[in-house]
């Protein structure tokens, strides 16, 4: 039985069965698209995370420099060379060449040490620098898209 009626009932079923298999697989498509662009940010976020706590360990690194140089350097060398210079008076009257040739030495020591220590400082600064960055271009890039 092939009535008007029901050609055209078949006929309005199959194109809202089409309409919705449409509407369908454009929810899936739009539902990946936000998936995907919230699996990025994810992704950026982790990136942006874990540029912060390498700038954390580097921070730390430096004041880690900073206070074994203050303990191993320039405490010890402080007292070194009052030693040196208490002991260089005492000899002056007798052997004025070796009091001498000690602080010669002392203030060679105090230069290479404060050279290794400007140099390892630089070096980290420069790394904060590089962080400081790639951080600065990882949070703009997160803050730039107002509807992330």
């Amino acid at each position: 039985m092939n009535n008007p009626m029901n050609i055209n009932l078949r006929e309005s079923v199959r194109l809202l069965n089409n309409e919705f298999q449409e509407m369908k697989k454009k929810y899936e498509n739009d539902l990946q698209k936000l998936k995907d662009k919230y699996k990025e940010h994810l992704d950026t976020l982790n990136q942006t995370w874990l540029i912060m706590h390498q700038q954390h360990q580097t921070s730390q690194q430096m004041l880690t420099v900073i206070n074994n140089n203050m303990k191993q350097v320039i405490f010890v060398t402080c007292l070194k060379t009052t030693r040196t210079i208490y002991e260089a008076l005492n000899k002056i009257t007798t052997n004025n060449n070796e009091a001498i040739h000690q602080l010669e030495n002392q203030i060679e020591y105090l230069q290479e040490a404060e050279s290794f220590f400007t140099t390892h400082i630089n070096s980290l600064q420069q790394l904060v620098d590089k962080q400081n960055e790639i951080l600065n271009k990882a949070l703009d890039s997160l803050f730039k898209d107002p509807n992330v």
